[in-house]
């Protein structure tokens, strides 16, 4: 399938779920 190459994603710029970790 030729159609069907962008089944996975290389490099996805992942945070590392700091969401209010450094905000105090």
């Amino acid at each position: 399938m030729p159609g069907k190459k962008r089944t996975y994603q290389p490099h996805v710029r992942r945070r590392k779920h700091v969401h209010g970790f450094r905000q105090r």
